[in-house]
């Protein structure tokens, strides 16, 4: 995993971004699995995009903490980026 924050980005309601990358490689049997995320907030909610999706979704960080997100790559080799950033709340 690796990190870059982005405190003065262009959308007034994110902070700081990260992000992830998944490969599966030409030999390999498996077409998903699940990563669960650390260091995020259990009360906050994150925009996580899929660069290679049509839109971002809104997952809650303790779900992103026990559950994971689910990265699927049915072709072989293949590669899927993630970038999730925290969500500033508007209260």
């Amino acid at each position: 995993m690796t990190r870059f924050g982005s405190p003065g980005s262009s959308t007034a309601r994110i902070r700081a971004k990260a992000w992830c990358q998944a490969f599966r490689r030409h030999n390999s049997f498996y077409e998903s699995a699940r990563f669960k995320l650390s260091g995020l907030a259990p009360e906050g909610r994150y925009q996580v995009t899929d660069l290679g999706a049509t839109a971002p979704t809104e997952i809650a960080g303790r779900e992103l903490i026990e559950n994971g997100v689910q990265i699927s790559l049915p072709e072989k080799p293949s590669a899927a980026t993630l970038i999730y950033q925290r969500i500033k709340s508007t209260r």
